[in-house]
């Protein structure tokens, strides 16, 4: 299928209604891809934000409504091969998503979807989602792939989402939530590679990867931020980078997933991610909390914290894998884990063939406790200091019925418990 014709107007819809109360609203259709890229390209038009995709075929604009406005396909106008059917617009032409003015009400996109491809949102500041972009929505997706997306703006290279998402079966491969070449002053951007999720949201994935997703700041696969509740099941996050570009030298943190709220994973995979920060595989900051069930946290990177860099908050593993991980700087601290100030529990889990130059298996550095139960913490290795754990600054590390390996500091001032039912092996 070739590229779609140019379409200079709306041609295929109308507006129906001039009503609306006061606020900033959305009026948002979906675009969907057959093959052919499509690249979004942001402008402004009378004090509204406009959005306009290139050359992407076959897309379905699902009628919307919202509040007073309501977008449909014009009937009696088929403009280069736009027709009617079953209650939707199906055409091969440019398409356009207007943000108009009115009240705030949820919206909700979902059904079978395909491909979304090469999309691109270049706005600053709010100018997020390369492919998605949804403000107190409720969107479902099935079976659907997101592909070489990217956005500025804060970011979110396929998806920046606020409020509730439903992913399942999907694929989210090599999107990028880039800096933008004139940012605003207080602006930030480049989260999430592929999701940027904004406070009080509530996510659930299932079944599906994410590979190869970029982003300039933090989240190489996923941004979740505060006061959010994600739970990840049965998928894969793999080859993701937070390349931590920022000019002041901040953020790469969370080469997988950066996490400020609730992130629970199961029965899923965090594999050869990278981040220039902290984390290489998950990152916690905030008041963060980690749940890691039948999960396995293996051969990530990062300057510190090559597995996970829990700075604070909660994190619990069981019947997990945190192995082949690498803290990748001089003097890096934590190759499996980096604990700076959070509680960490380990149940029935394997810390095994991790690296770092300080703290093979994981470093305490500012407080932090770690409390491993029935669990084999061994095969670790440290360049300079203790290749099972380094415990500084008031940290504590209690052991019980677990396996421990290799050398182990434990500096003033810091406790190490042996509760019993222990093994040391040198």
């Amino acid at each position: 299928m070739g590229r779609c014709s140019t379409w200079r107007r709306l041609g295929a819809f109308r507006r129906r209604g001039h009503g609306g109360s006061p606020g900033r609203g959305r009026c948002e259709a979906r675009q969907h891809s057959a093959g052919v890229p499509g690249v979004r390209r942001h402008a402004r038009h009378r004090g509204r934000d406009a959005e306009q995709w290139d050359g992407a075929c076959r897309a379905q604009h699902v009628r919307r409504q919202y509040g007073r406005h309501q977008w449909r396909c014009h009937r009696s106008r088929p403009t280069g091969g736009c027709r009617h059917r079953r209650g939707q617009c199906v055409f091969c032409q440019r398409g356009q998503r207007r943000w108009s003015r009115g009240a705030e009400r949820p919206r909700q996109l979902d059904g079978p979807v395909t491909d979304f491809v090469d999309n691109h949102a270049s706005g600053l500041d709010l100018g997020g989602g390369g492919a998605i972009f949804s403000y107190y929505g409720a969107i479902d997706l099935r079976d659907a792939r997101f592909s070489a997306n990217r956005a500025a703006g804060e970011g979110g290279g396929a998806i920046q989402s606020r409020g509730t998402l439903r992913i399942e079966d999907s694929r989210f491969d090599a999107n990028v939530a880039y800096l933008h070449g004139k940012p605003l002053p207080d602006s930030y951007d480049g989260f999430g590679g592929a999701l940027l999720l904004i406070e009080g949201s509530a996510i659930d994935i299932t079944r599906t990867t994410f590979t190869g997703n970029q982003a300039s700041n933090s989240g190489g696969a996923i941004y979740n931020d505060q006061r959010n509740e994600l739970r990840v099941t049965a998928s894969l996050l793999d080859g993701n980078v937070a390349k931590g570009e920022m000019l002041q030298a901040a953020g790469g943190f969370g080469g997988g997933i950066h996490n400020e709220s609730k992130l629970y994973l199961t029965d899923s995979t965090i594999s050869a991610n990278q981040a220039r920060g902290g984390g290489g595989g998950v990152t916690l900051n905030q008041a963060a909390e980690l749940v890691a069930k039948n999960t396995a946290i293996v051969h990530n990177k990062a300057s510190d914290g090559g597995g996970i860099a829990a700075y604070t908050g909660v994190a619990r593993l069981e019947n997990s894998v945190l192995e082949g991980n690498q803290a990748t700087a001089g003097s890096a601290f934590g190759g499996g884990l980096l604990n700076d100030a959070a509680t960490v529990t380990v149940v029935d889990s394997r810390i095994r063939n991790n690296r770092a130059g300080i703290g093979g298996a994981f470093s305490i550095n500012s407080g932090g406790t770690v409390k491993i139960t029935t669990s084999d913490v061994s095969g670790n290795v440290a360049a300079v200091d203790g290749s099972a754990f380094v415990n500084f600054n008031r940290g504590r590390v209690e052991l019980k019925g677990s396996t421990l390996g290799g050398s182990y500091r434990n500096h003033p001032g810091s406790t190490f418990l042996d509760l019993g039912g222990n093994t040391f092996l040198p």
